[in-house]
């Protein structure tokens, strides 16, 4: 598998060129807005597999969450939004399903809450969303129980994950008072990438943790 930039300059040199050599299905993770080498395009339908990868045009089917997703619609307000139950000290939470966004204008929501303070000389809340970069990038923020943004992920991609199709935004936060709290997921609006109106979807994984450092 191949790297977004090397997919990039692939792709436009297979363009240019007189004739195109015959390019292997399932051979590249899709670009950034489902790109692809020429006579292939993204296939966003149900597979096991978290990435995107580009087949020949018979082969393609429409996006679809894989399996059962972890976010349970409808759960586009806090008070809808999946129960994480309460996050402890030291603990770790990888939900077990790939989370869905399936329009532009749906939002899931994971809630969440904290009854005690974490020790150490610099507990914190850590969280991290992953998702394919072939489809529109997604967002996540953490937000208070009234619906207030706390903090707003940030690009944290190791040049592994890049490598295999990925993306990967993380909040790193001080320990959150006792109280209910919420992860709202949605596409990113700012990222402005939607493969003109035709992939206005994406999968996702989530992982969400308290440290005492």
């Amino acid at each position: 598998m191949q790297s977004r930039t090397t997919l990039f300059v692939f792709a436009l040199a297979l363009s240019a060129a007189a004739c195109a050599p015959d390019i292997e299905t399932n051979t590249y993770f899709c670009g950034p807005e489902g790109l692809c080498p020429p006579g292939q395009s993204c296939n966003f339908g149900e597979f096991p597999d978290m990435t995107y990868s580009c087949q020949l045009p018979e082969s393609v089917f429409a996006f679809r969450c894989a399996g059962v997703p972890t976010d349970q619609e409808p759960d586009d307000t806090i008070e809808e939004g999946t129960s994480l139950g309460e996050l402890q000290c030291d603990s770790r939470q990888s939900l077990p399903s790939f989370g869905c966004i399936t329009t532009a204008t749906d939002v899931d929501h994971f809630v969440f809450s904290k009854s005690t303070s974490c020790g150490g000389d610099n507990p914190n809340i850590q969280i991290e969303i992953q998702f394919p970069i072939g489809a529109a990038p997604v967002s996540v923020q953490l937000v208070d129980s009234a619906g207030a943004t706390l903090s707003t992920g940030e690009f944290c991609s190791s040049e592994e994950e890049t490598d295999n199709g990925l993306e990967s935004r993380c909040i790193d936060t001080p320990d959150l008072a006792e109280g209910t709290y919420a992860l709202r997921i949605t596409l990113d609006s700012e990222a402005n990438a939607s493969c003109s109106g035709e992939c206005e979807f994406n999968r996702y994984k989530l992982v969400l943790a308290a440290k005492s450092r």
